[in-house]
């Protein structure tokens, strides 16, 4: 027998090395952004020490946040032509 059920192309949680790792910025940067409420994590530790866990949502809606707009086209200028005839 198969087993025929589908496999999540993504996990449905990631650790901040891996989403450092996805973004290519190192973990500590992950870390702010999970302190400064920019990245909404959840935390699995009992002790002292932090474990995040970042949902596929919450990290979906940071890139939608951080979304840059393209820049709109501007008109080029044209340069004025200037002849200069020495006497």
């Amino acid at each position: 027998m198969t087993d025929t059920s589908p496999v999540p192309a993504t996990p449905q949680w990631r650790t901040p090395p891996n989403v450092a790792k996805l973004l290519g910025v190192d973990h500590h940067r992950v870390l702010t952004w999970i302190k400064s409420g920019k990245l909404v994590a959840i935390n699995l530790a009992d002790g002292s020490r932090p474990r995040y866990r970042i949902s596929a949502d919450a990290l979906e809606d940071f890139l939608h946040a951080r979304q840059v707009a393209a820049a709109p086209k501007q008109e080029r200028r044209r340069r004025m032509k200037f002849r200069y005839f020495p006497d």
